[in-house]
């Protein structure tokens, strides 16, 4: 875990309350996950909707505009995308692009890197439908081109919002466990690395299946009426500031979703 102690949480009273769901054995995802986001300061939460979060799913929204009206080869040629499985291509580009474009905004944070990382797992779920394993890598050129370019062709672009979401949500909700969890391992509740580990996975793929409940289609169709309008030639169409409403909604949802507790 080697979280250090100056990126631990707060020490607040409700800080104090999740910290202590790690005494006890086997402790509830939900209960930790609704723990968390009562927790949460208000900066926290504005952090988790900045301007890096809006730039990876720009990238993301435009990435399927893009495969559906130039195809997937000339996309991965955009995104100087390296030889390898069409499904590893589209993830490792999509890293690549979203991390260039949070660095031109000049709008690097924490959360950004986090929601870099939840388009390498979202791009290896959308094709597969079940996220990274061997199968993936043998996935054909035609099926990877296809999952990608149906959210654009069915504008469905909230749907495709709602999905990054549930990923980015996922991704930060086991960085805000992990980070409090090291100074537990050793202990009866939590006695190895290996059961921390297992914990911090259970409470990241409930909180994305949780959030797979966001609804995103009262914010999207700003976002389809650009993209209808923009030509291909267009080195970057989507903004951070286009999506700001879909991330905006997106992590209020979420947050919501997850203080239910189960």
């Amino acid at each position: 875990m080697g979280t250090s102690a100056s990126q631990r949480s707060p020490s607040t009273v409700k800080w104090e309350r999740v910290r202590d769901l790690y005494r006890h054995p086997n402790p509830d995802p939900g209960q930790i996950a609704a723990g968390v986001v009562s927790a949460l300061e208000p900066e926290t939460i504005r952090g988790m909707a900045g301007a890096s979060v809006c730039a990876c799913l720009g990238s993301v929204l435009e990435a399927s505009w893009r495969i559906h009206v130039q195809g997937l080869a000339r996309v991965l040629e955009l995104l100087g995308a390296t030889p390898g499985p069409p499904a590893i291509q589209v993830a490792s580009g999509l890293r690549a692009d979203a991390e260039r474009r949070t660095v031109a905004a000049g709008a690097a944070s924490r959360f950004g890197d986090l929601a870099v990382d939840a388009i390498g797992t979202l791009s290896l779920e959308i094709p597969s439908g079940n996220g990274a394993g061997p199968g993936v890598f043998q996935l054909p050129f035609p099926v990877v081109e296809a999952k990608w370019a149906q959210y654009a062709g069915d504008r469905r672009y909230d749907a495709l919002a709602s999905r990054f979401m549930a990923h980015d949500l996922n991704h930060v909700m086991r960085y805000l466990v992990s980070r409090d969890l090291s100074e537990f391992i050793g202990t009866e509740a939590i006695p190895t690395v290996l059961v921390g580990t297992q914990l911090v996975e259970r409470v990241g793929h409930y909180c994305r299946d949780r959030a797979r409940g966001i609804k995103l289609g009262d914010f999207a169709e700003a976002v389809a009426k650009r993209l209808d309008a923009q030509s291909p030639a267009t080195p970057t169409v989507l903004a951070a500031a286009d999506v700001a409403a879909l991330v905006d909604a997106g992590v209020s949802q979420g947050l919501q979703l997850l203080a239910g507790g189960g």
